[in-house]
């Protein structure tokens, strides 16, 4: 009894307040908001990923200790720069790395992976020794020819080349296939050149040394940024200084460049993240009025409602302010949350206030009565919804703490000018009486008239809900959150086809170079394993068959010139072309082998007569292009046959190679590389907990959204434990009565099930924003059944015929439901999939838990009545 009298005197001390001092309390109020406005423009936005999930965690723990162990400079931007040849994508990626190299203010280092000269100077030593033993036979089959273009690599050249094939073949000789491809190429080349391509004639590729690896990687910079977290923007200034550069370096040709990595990934999800609640605050703030306009119909009410949720969301901005300091992508969301809760309370006080002054009672007393007659619900209210925010506190999954202690705030905020600013507004502006309405009545009497059907209905629907919740998927792997069509999000999706830079890939910190040995064999054979790499990997297999190999594909080469001949000037060019589409025109008409090919040559030239002429720059540029690779790739080779006289140990590799495989304790680093396009939640799992098997300290994204995911679903259900227990206990300690308890947590219960039924339906997994929305919906669904119980006690007390349907409760109820429901749903128009689920999933939530609350409750009420009379 004292409790209560004490809780009476607390909302009679609030009313006192409000009626005496109004003015002073909205000046007070004004003064407040004015410094809350003021630490509000001090709220930063972090945008680092970081702390989502608590430190302790293991896998966190593991991958911090293998970023000790082997450092990186941190997570890239990875420019991917297509071009029409490999070998102008190679000169262009040399040339953009060189010159973002001098952007320091904003790159603080820039890789081209596999650019290293060690593997440069060591590549065919890398290479398989089948692809050695088939290129040395074609280096010993075409010998004859490339000394022709050995000897003159220019247009004169490839006409001399051309001529001297014909007299072969019209002899009656035996060509050797290699003719076929060399022809080929030159073809193609040609004719993308008459296109307006800058392609140019790879020689390695025509003789059929290709190398996959360096394929995979070829038109790959990384650039790794200088990021302020503390900016909206921190990785802009560094995206901005890659593009300007490209711009600047392609600015002549036919090259496109796709950005994606980490940085550039974070910084389109929070750009969707920043606009999406942005915008739903502002149309959730459009929506509530609209719907406080329907429901209520008196303006004097409207505008007292709408200046409290002004003043409340600037107060809780500011209390955000002080307290966290800085926001999160998924706390961005909390204005919409506020605008959503902020003028529950207010309503169901004004509504009652209403009632009673149209019941004829005094504007003054009914705004006392009506703060004591709230006041209890109200505070029970703020506390069950403060628990639902704060559930996440106490667990592992801490992304959503910093949402919680907003939210919570802003419940406090909510509670503070429901019972003390709005009664002063009210008392400055006093609204007009409402009278009971009809749709009231009938609901009553439908729920009166048919409890029995609808508890039976309501026990149907929940056993059918509660099969299909079992479906619910748990899916926090980042890269489902934003928008698939996307460049940054389709180009990484293509890394992850490259073995050789898949985002997927593990690695392992094994204790020592043995150790590391023994893994890769291990995981080798692993399914779902492409290739597990060490240090070994560095020094090449077979190396005396290869340098025997190396050495005869040298050997085969036609020597240099004694000296080199006169370059052909203009005239010699023009007749050089000539002669060249002259001899393969003739060609063309011979029968054999080679007719296709010098048909397709002979109409590429004829192309590019055509297109782009026969003056000096444009045949200078195909004389280029079809021969200004083969020198190259013959020295190249010679240079090889130099370098491989001895063989590579791993003392030979460059220190810096070495660190990133080797540590300087001795402990190995091991790489694992998936065979397959990871970008499936449940592949990525797979692959994680086959590799995790052989070697449970593996680290990298596979093993980080598995993990998560273990960590966020055993926080989900630790933070609803925690949040109905805790409810639960409030409820028993403030209603002290056990019936009132159960009545108030069935429609939770109820709503909970539908929900996540609901979930499975709309094909919406729990993810690391909607993660939420169970414990929430406990939180913040209590409010109505404590609405409803209370003033249903309230109503029996009084012995009258009136149902709770038929109070101002039931519309409150209504009205603050579909407006939390109406502004939580403005998430949706996020592009953050995050934010937009969690939006739809919320506002299911709250009308499924009105569906309880409204009809499922009342009819219990209904029932258990009867029952009583009976």
């Amino acid at each position: 009894m004292g409790s209560r009298t004490n809780g009476r005197i607390f909302f009679l001390i609030c009313a006192k307040i409000a009626q005496r001092w109004p003015w002073i309390t909205l000046a007070v109020a004004l003064v407040l908001t004015a410094a809350a406005g003021y630490a509000t423009s001090r709220l930063t936005i972090n945008t680092s990923t970081q702390g989502i999930i608590a430190r302790n965690v293991e896998f966190l723990r593991t991958a911090r200790e293998y970023e000790r162990v082997f450092p990186t400079r941190g997570r890239p931007i990875i420019a991917i720069i297509d071009t029409p040849s490999e070998a102008r994508t190679r000169k262009l990626v040399e040339r953009f790395a060189e010159k973002l190299r001098n952007r320091k203010e904003a790159i603080s280092g820039v890789e081209i992976p596999g650019s290293e000269e060690f593997f440069h100077r060591n590549a065919l030593l890398f290479a398989n020794t089948e692809q050695l033993r088939a290129f040395r036979q074609r280096i010993d089959n075409a010998g004859p020819l490339l000394s022709v273009l050995l000897a003159d690599p220019n247009l004169r050249g490839v006409s001399t080349l051309v001529k001297r094939i014909g007299r072969a073949a019209a002899a009656g000789r035996t060509l050797p296939p290699e003719v076929n491809s060399i022809l080929g190429a030159m073809a193609n080349t040609t004719a993308a050149r008459a296109d307006g391509g800058e392609q140019v004639l790879s020689w390695s590729s025509a003789l059929g040394l290709e190398d996959r690896g360096r394929q995979e990687t070829a038109g790959i910079v990384l650039a790794y940024p200088h990021l302020d977290h503390s900016s909206l923007d921190p990785a802009q200034p560094s995206l901005a200084a890659v593009r300007s550069t490209f711009a600047e370096v392609a600015a002549d040709g036919d090259a496109s460049m796709r950005l994606t990595g980490e940085p550039v990934l974070r910084e389109q999800e929070l750009d969707a993240a920043f606009s999406g609640a942005l915008y739903a605050s502002l149309l959730s703030f459009v929506l509530v009025a609209l719907t406080l306009m329907i429901g209520i119909r008196s303006w004097r009410v409207i505008l007292a409602l709408l200046a409290t949720l002004i003043i409340g969301s600037i107060w809780t901005s500011g209390l955000a302010a002080i307290t966290v300091r800085e926001l999160n992508l998924i706390s961005l969301a909390f204005m919409v949350l506020f605008v959503g809760l902020g003028v529950d309370f207010g309503t169901h006080l004004a509504l009652r206030q209403m009632e009673l002054a149209g019941r004829g009672v005094d504007t003054s007393d009914a705004t006392r009565r009506a703060i004591t007659g709230e006041g209890p619900a109200i505070l029970l209210s703020v506390i069950c919804a403060s628990i639902g925010f704060l559930s996440f506190l106490p667990t592992d999954y801490l992304g959503l703490a910093e949402l919680g202690i907003i939210s919570a705030l802003g419940m406090l905020v909510a509670a503070v000018i429901t019972l003390i600013l709005l009664p002063a507004l009210l008392t400055l502006m006093p609204p007009q009486a409402a009278p009971l309405t009809e749709r009231r009545g009938r609901l009553a009497g439908f729920i009166q008239g048919h409890a029995g059907m609808t508890l039976v209905v309501a026990a149907l629907v929940t056993l059918g809900a509660g099969a299909l919740a079992t479906q619910i998927r748990i899916d926090v792997n980042p890269l489902h959150l934003q928008d698939p069509d996307t460049e940054a999000v389709r180009a990484y999706r293509d890394l992850a086809s490259r073995p050789q830079l898949s985002p997927y890939a593990l690695n392992i910190a094994a204790p020592n170079l043995g150790a590391a040995r023994d893994l890769v064999r291990r995981l080798e054979v692993v399914p779902g394993v492409q290739e597990a790499r060490s240090i070994d990997d560095l020094v090449p297999e077979d190396q005396d068959e290869k340098r025997s190999l190396i050495s005869a594909i040298a050997r085969g080469l036609p020597n240099p010139p004694g000296s080199a001949q006169q370059k052909p000037d203009s005239a010699e060019l023009r007749q050089s072309f000539d002669e060249l589409h002259r001899n393969v025109e003739q060609l063309t008409r011979q029968d054999g082998t080679l007719a296709a090919s010098f048909d397709a040559l002979a109409n590429a030239l004829e192309s590019f007569a055509a297109k782009r002429g026969t003056n000096e720059p444009a045949l200078r540029a195909l004389d280029a292009a079809l021969t200004g690779s083969l020198p190259e790739l013959a020295g190249s080779l010679r240079q090889a046959a130099t370098s491989a006289r001895q063989n590579i140990t791993i003392d030979d590799v460059p220190y810096e190679l070495k660190r990133e495989w080797l540590a300087s304790d001795g402990r190995a680093r091991v790489r694992v590389l998936p065979t397959d396009n990871l970008t499936n939640t449940e592949d990525l799992k797979a692959f994680a907990q086959r590799v995790q098997a052989v070697a449970p300290d593996a680290t990298g994204v596979p093993v980080t959204v598995t993990e998560a995911a273990e960590v966020v679903r055993y926080s989900f259900l630790e933070a609803i434990a925690i949040t109905a227990v805790a409810i639960a206990i409030i409820l028993a300690i403030l209603r002290r009565r056990l019936s009132d308890v159960i009545l108030i947590m069935i429609p939770l219960v109820l709503a909970a099930v539908w929900t996540v039924a609901g979930a499975v339906l709309l094909g919406l997994p729990f993810n690391f924003a909607n993660i939420i929305v169970i414990p929430l919906l406990l939180g913040l669904g209590v409010a109505s059944s404590i609405h409803v119980v209370v003033r249903a006690r309230d109503v029996a007390s009084q012995q009258t015929a009136d149902t709770v349907l038929e109070t101002s409760t039931a519309g409150a109820v209504l009205l603050t439901d579909a407006n939390t429901a109406g502004a939580f749903v403005t998430l949706a128009i996020s592009a953050h999939r995050g934010l937009s689920s969690m939006g739809i999933l919320l506002g299911l939530s709250i009308m499924l838990s009105l569906a309880a609350s409204l009809i499922v409750l009342p009819a219990i009420l209904e029932f258990m009545s009867r029952r009583a009379a009976r």
